[in-house]
């Protein structure tokens, strides 16, 4: 076999087991890229009063314990309206630097832009999650999070309520570190507290497809119980 042969078909053999390798390295171990994202929801429905010094508590707080690599992004969104047909609004899509400073900077950001957050007068929380689950499901990173802000209060997406068959689960979180919190937070009398906040917890916990990976909290960082109480 001539020399030029041999070098062509030696080229072919190693990007054919290349090609084999890249199509099959989630099963053979091969690690995805370094680092994980953080996404962050806003409910800035009518509902609720938008304060940037707590959204920006919210992000410092997510960003602690993240894994911060090269890939890693800080994602915000609000809730979407009916004029986009409410998908959720991109607000922030940025690169996470590693250390103090990149935090520092990142959560400066964050606060900046959170004051164009404008008031939605609906709360398509559902779609919301749902879109920014399957953004963070096909990033290629490991241990992201997913945090929510809101008082759960759904008044658009039915879907959430109507998991009769089976309790098929509705969102996938597999893999994603989530937290909801600030449900005891709301500007509307009669808001979900009490009785009827336990009610949505148990709901929305049933519609993810990892409640292990779930945790759901009355407040978030920068809340607190004395807010609540002067409302």
């Amino acid at each position: 076999m001539k020399q030029s042969t041999l070098i062509s078909v030696l080229l072919v053999a190693v990007l054919a087991v290349g090609a084999l390798i890249y199509s099959r390295r989630d099963k053979i171990g091969v690690p995805a890229a370094k680092g994980a994202s953080l996404a962050l929801i806003i409910d800035n429905s009518t509902s609720q009063t938008v304060d940037c010094g707590e959204v920006a508590a919210l992000a410092g707080s997510g960003l602690d314990n993240l894994t911060i690599g090269k890939s890693s992004r800080l994602l915000v969104y609000t809730l979407g309206t009916e004029a986009n047909a409410y998908e959720p609004t991109p607000q922030l899509n940025i690169p996470i630097d590693r250390g103090f400073a990149g935090k520092r900077k990142a959560v400066h950001q964050v606060e900046k832009v959170c004051s164009s957050f404008g008031a939605v007068d609906s709360s398509s929380i559902f779609r919301a999650v749902e879109v920014v689950l399957d953004q963070l499901q096909t990033n290629g990173l490991n241990g992201n999070k997913l945090i929510l802000e809101s008082d759960l209060g759904e008044n658009v997406d039915r879907r959430l309520f109507r998991r009769h068959k089976k309790n098929a689960a509705l969102l996938d979180n597999s893999g994603i570190s989530t937290l909801i919190c600030g449900v005891a937070m709301t500007d509307e009398a009669g808001g979900p507290r009490g009785a009827r906040a336990d009610a949505l917890e148990k709901t929305w916990r049933a519609a993810f497809a990892a409640p292990d990976q779930l945790s759901i909290e009355p407040f978030c960082a920068g809340q607190g119980a004395s807010e609540t109480a002067s409302r």
